[in-house]
């Protein structure tokens, strides 16, 4: 008695169309995995023009995957932007060698606000060795680059009222002492208390008082540093 066989598991329909050839498929594929990449993919020719683009990047410049080929960035970007793009895929295609992470800033034309890229380009070479255009990579790392200003922010500055912390201050304090030591000046520390603040806080509830200490730390600052935001220069006395 034989044993029963595992019928063959046809192909999904995702997979295949009627009619459609390994080529078609493949290419059908390709084009599904670029666009499905949550990166700026894109090839260009020796004249910095667009071969192929995926969705990323057609949905950055205002326009789609078919309408980009045969343009250029200055179809699509500010004349500065597109000028630098291309001076550097000039570089590239001229010398042969890649440029790898170079951050740099884009402008988002559906968003209306200028992104900061990590963006990689690198030769492409015919049979012969011969560049013949590049590809790129491009990835949005402006919500990272926030992340990282505002941790740098915070490891100097207070999280309510924005002015430096007691670090800071100590920082801040002796380059004070030391250039005035040098310099045979003299400074002097300004000490502001706050009168009846715990009364604020148990009669208001602790959301008062906070809006309280923001509103001083903004009049303190500006009063003492009226051209910056948060923390002071490093050399102010």
């Amino acid at each position: 008695m034989s044993e029963p066989t595992t019928p063959e598991k046809p192909d999904s329909p995702e997979s295949t169309e009627p009619g459609e050839s390994d080529l078609v498929r493949e290419h059908r594929l390709l084009r599904m995995l670029i666009d499905l990449i949550p990166a700026m993919l894109y090839v260009k020719d020796a004249q910095s023009r667009f071969l192929v683009c995926n969705e990323a990047v057609a949905q950055a410049m205002g326009t789609t995957p078919a309408e980009a080929i045969g343009k250029t960035d200055f179809d699509f970007f500010p004349k500065e932007m597109a000028e630098a793009f291309f001076v550097d895929e000039q570089a590239i295609i001229r010398s042969g060698q890649p440029l790898i992470d170079r951050e740099e800033l884009a402008l988002a034309r559906t968003k209306g606000e200028v992104r900061q890229l990590s963006t990689s380009k690198i030769p492409l070479r015919d049979s012969a060795g011969r560049v013949f255009g590049i590809a790129g990579i491009g990835l949005d790392i402006t919500d990272r680059k926030r992340a990282e200003e505002r941790i740098l922010h915070l490891a100097s500055n207070d999280s309510l009222t924005g002015l430096p912390n007691r670090a800071t201050f100590s920082e801040l304090l002796n380059a004070a002492i030391n250039k005035c030591r040098q310099a045979g000046t003299r400074f002097a520390i300004l000490f502001v208390d706050l009168d009846h603040f715990k009364m604020i806080n148990d009669t208001l509830g602790h959301q008062a008082g906070d809006a309280m200490l923001k509103q001083t730390a903004a009049s303190v600052r500006v009063s003492a540093f009226p051209s910056i935001r948060s923390t002071p220069p490093r050399n102010a006395p």
